[in-house]
């Protein structure tokens, strides 16, 4: 300290002023070169970071959005989709339901044909199941319109069927032969599938 104020003594005001203002140009650069330079190198590196950051988080913001939109328009239409299906199931039930109620074995038809055929002047000389072929073989005579009525009786089921149909002239009557196929049976398999 002794040294500097010897120095400082020799000097002009002219000559310490200049001194002072280097040394202060001196330490003025040492600051700017080594504390706000990096600061400012850091700064700008970590505000290129965050806008990169910025946008990325945007995109994928986006992106998620789209996502889960997506997503809800697929549940949305999965949704739709089940209610038709349980509409579907529910119709179906209600119709096995309704069909259960009816006349399904080929014991319970018989008696259906046979009371039917007791309101017709047709005579029935046989009616017989098979079970085998799901089917009931019906042999008969009577008039034309009374053997047509019986047909239009048997075609209101939507689940009989005639397989077979022979027809005999008699001098007095029509004999007629039915080979009727019974669906009845047959539903749970067609809903299975």
């Amino acid at each position: 300290m002794h040294t500097i104020q010897i120095f400082l003594n020799n000097k002009t005001p002219r000559e310490k002023i200049l001194l002072a203002t280097a040394s202060a140009l001196c330490i003025l650069f040492v600051m700017i070169d080594f504390v706000y330079l990096p600061l400012v190198e850091k700064y700008t590196a970590l505000s290129s970071l965050y806008q990169h950051t910025f946008v990325e988080f945007t995109q994928s913001q986006d992106s998620i959005n789209h996502s889960k939109q997506r997503s809800k328009d697929k549940i949305i239409k999965l949704e739709s989709n089940l209610e038709k299906e349980r509409h579907l199931y529910t119709q179906l039930l209600n119709e096995i339901h309704t069909l259960q109620g009816e006349s399904q074995d080929n014991y319970a038809l018989m008696k259906n044909i046979i009371k039917f055929v007791e309101t017709q002047p047709l005579t029935l000389s046989s009616i017989k199941p098979h079970h085998a072929t799901q089917s009931l073989q019906i042999k008969g005579a009577g008039g034309f319109s009374d053997i047509i009525s019986l047909l239009t009786f048997i075609e209101s089921d939507p689940y009989l069927s005639i397989d077979y149909l022979a027809f005999a002239h008699t001098p007095n009557q029509i004999d007629f032969e039915l080979l009727l196929l019974n669906e009845h049976l047959e539903l749970p398999q067609k809903y299975k599938q």
